[in-house]
């Protein structure tokens, strides 16, 4: 199965064949500063509009230098835990404003600064993956109907590339519910919450970096408190998505102790 749709930000949703209206994204990378031992690039995007969620990958030179973090983000929830490098070279960048109401920048704006430690001369050309698989992106058009846009991309290799979108869409995904509370996890795997009423929930349980932890739990849960057990995990961020038969879902990060 395709990379993309194993993320856990696109796990949230169930994809349907309804196609919106469109507009193009630019996204952008420059380099900003290089020293002895960094490379920083200025992040440019551009006619981002009601976008809540991405997904895309850059290619380097692995043996010349090595993602570090980024800087000075502007974007709701974006941070060190939204980019990884899985493997020398490669940099997955998987990205979710968890409230989903979207910040507008229809003027070219630096979103954040890519930082990399320079391992050999003065670094590597950073430059997106240009298959149009290894993008997606969450757009809400204010109506309930989430859409996948076009991009327009410049790098080091390319300049003002368009890359087309798969035509894929999620309606009705805006439904934000409070099925679980005072949610706790546990290191042993226990996932105890608290519910206000019964109800039929799917539950799933990923990494901060995407990989799903458990298969969905297909739950009836009952008024009050609750739990259930999961396999062992180590400590650290996660995300549990909740998502009711009903329609609707929650979101929640979850620190394991």
């Amino acid at each position: 199965m395709n990379l993309i749709k194993n993320i856990c930000i696109f796990s949230l949703m169930a994809f349907s064949s309804m196609l919106s209206a469109q507009h193009t994204v630019q996204f952008g990378v420059e380099v900003a500063e290089v020293t002895g031992t960094e490379k920083v690039y200025d992040f440019h995007i551009e006619d981002f509009i009601n976008i809540v969620g991405w997904q895309f990958k850059m290619n380097f030179d692995g043996s010349k230098m090595s993602f570090k973090e980024i800087r000075n983000p502007i974007l709701n929830d974006l941070s060190n835990s939204s980019f990884n490098e899985p493997l020398p070279g490669k940099l997955i960048s998987v990205w979710l404003d968890m409230d989903l109401i979207p910040e507008n920048f229809s003027v070219e704006t630096v979103a954040f600064q890519l930082v990399f430690d320079i391992i050999e001369d003065e670094g590597a050309d950073l430059c997106f993956e240009t298959e149009q698989d290894f993008f997606e992106f969450i757009v809400d058009d204010q109506q309930g109907n989430f859409y996948l846009s076009e991009l327009l991309i410049s790098d080091e290799c390319n300049q003002g590339l368009s890359i087309f979108i798969g035509s894929t869409a999620i309606k009705d995904h805006s439904i934000q519910i409070n099925a679980l509370s005072d949610v706790f996890l546990g290191r042993d795997g226990t996932l105890a919450f608290s519910s206000s009423e019964a109800m039929s929930l799917n539950l799933s349980l990923f990494t901060q970096d995407g990989k799903q932890i458990t298969s969905t739990i297909k739950m009836a849960v009952i008024e009050g408190r609750q739990s259930l057990q999961f396999r062992s995990i180590p400590p650290g961020l996660y995300l549990l998505n909740v998502n009711s038969e009903k329609g609707g879902y929650q979101a929640i990060k979850l620190a394991a102790r």
